[in-house]
């Protein structure tokens, strides 16, 4: 059996901590792990490390491609790139494809998960896929369905009599979710498939959906195919799909809070209050979401969270929708400290023994101060070591690399001067971490460069 990670979504109701260039999935909220890491440790219980794959779109690729390593370096190879972000059925087929590509059966079957669900005991969720194995193995489409504990109206349902799937339906209103929480055949839809290839691929030659376009697997297929069974998961499960199912799972105090980070509250009760830098406090608050980041921050009442999501669409364009202030790199992060016309701060941490790729700039001048252990400094064709306290100027267009020879993290202030600084003003010409094959492809498959 392979298992196939669906890595390939983006932020908006988990927002601001989430953020289009990195979503829901990248999140370490329950300790060490993020939602991915842990997805991927579940599914190493059901497959071994050469049968795990995971697909993602190019502006997820090179976290995907981190955070898997860390698991297991091997499972940097098995990251694939789709073409373009376009929904969970041209994803699939494009993983079907790519299988077979490398020889593998079509009588395989494939387990396809998303990559930012909350799922436990893993114990339980891995007895209960191979139960469904059998389903798969007689042909069947076979999906995953939670039985609902509350009328939620964030989640699609699937109605079922025993493993009969009797339809899908979306989200419905509360009153809706009530009546169905009663009657006890309808389950919430999670996401979760396991099938053949070959049944997969004959029920998409059926349909035919148009991959031009976005669509889910649930409209492509799943909604229509007459070859469906429903396996009940009897655990915990939740997408994690806004800030009030977040409260829902995590540990409350005596006040019914749930704080994270330096936060002081006085009469406040039955609120989720999180922050990542800077002190919170709050004065008589009920029911309530406070969510600080380094550069935005979300107040509203839990009952509203499903709302944030028509936010973020209003602030489309601004920086704080796109990205977080620390942008993760195989190589380590870098943090964006102060911003204006012409000039951009940044702080970079490069782990050790790794290096960012040899590139230049047309637009900007780099100069790099070094804080913290010792920088290997290619520009143009001459190599320097620099020292902490020690600096070096980039001149603009000059082909230039930083490397972290030493055992302890490389720390270093970067200014930025120029007309441009964006971060796709980064031409790269070498790279350890496949960036450029990855852009490469991914422009071939737009159509933007011929092979």
């Amino acid at each position: 059996m392979k298992s196939l990670i669906l890595a390939g979504g983006s932020g908006t109701r988990l927002w601001p901590w989430s953020r289009t260039n990195y979503p829901k999935q990248f999140l370490k909220i329950f300790g060490q792990d993020s939602f991915l890491q842990l997805t991927i440790k579940r599914l190493l219980k059901l497959t071994e490390v050469e049968d795990l794959y995971l697909i993602t779109h190019a502006d997820a690729y090179s976290e995907v491609v981190a955070q898997a390593s860390e698991i297991d370096p091997r499972l940097a190879g098995q990251v694939l790139l789709e073409p373009a972000p376009k929904n969970t059925a041209p994803a699939i087929a494009y993983a079907l494809d790519a299988f077979i590509q490398k020889g593998v059966s079509v009588k395989e079957e494939v387990l396809v998960c998303p990559a930012d669900h909350l799922i436990t005991p893993d114990d339980v969720f891995c007895q209960q896929v191979q139960a469904a194995r059998q389903f798969a193995q007689e042909g069947c489409l076979v999906t995953f369905g939670v039985r609902p504990t509350k009328p939620e109206t964030g989640y699609g349902y699937i109605r079922a009599k025993g493993n009969q799937v009797c339809e899908f339906i979306e989200k419905p209103d509360f009153a809706t979710a009530q009546r169905y929480l009663l009657s006890g055949d309808y389950f919430w839809n999670a996401g979760i498939f396991l099938f053949t290839i070959e049944t997969m691929q004959r029920e998409f030659e059926k349909y035919k959906p148009d991959f031009n376009h976005p669509v889910s697997i649930d409209q492509a297929i799943m909604e229509k195919s007459q070859c469906l069974a429903m396996i009940p998961l009897e655990l915990t499960w939740s997408d994690i799909g806004a800030w009030d199912n977040l409260y829902e799972v995590l540990e409350k105090n005596d006040e019914g809070n749930v704080l994270q980070g330096p936060v002081h509250t006085f009469e406040t009760t039955n609120s989720l209050v999180l922050a990542k830098k800077r002190l919170v406090a709050t004065i008589g608050l009920k029911d309530m979401l406070v969510i600080e980041t380094e550069d935005a921050v979300l107040v509203a009442p839990k009952a509203e969270a499903q709302k944030v999501k028509n936010v973020v669409a209003q602030l489309q364009g601004k920086s704080e929708v796109c990205d977080p202030q620390t942008s993760q790199r195989p190589w380590g992060y870098y943090t964006v400290l102060e911003e204006g016309p012409r000039f951009k701060i940044k702080k970079i941490m490069v782990r050790p023994k790794q290096a960012l790729s040899l590139q230049m700039h047309y637009h900007r001048s780099e100069h790099w101060i070094v804080v913290r252990g010792t920088a290997s400094v290619t520009i143009q064709d001459q190599k320097k070591f620099v020292h902490e306290g020690e600096s070096i100027f980039v001149p603009q267009s000059a082909v230039h690399r930083v490397e972290n020879p030493g055992k302890v993290p490389l720390e270093i202030i970067e200014v930025q001067v120029g007309e441009y600084l964006g971060e796709d003003d980064i031409i790269r010409l070498e790279d350890e971490y496949g960036r450029i094959k990855q852009e490469e492809a991914f422009k071939v498959l737009l159509g933007k460069t011929k092979r």
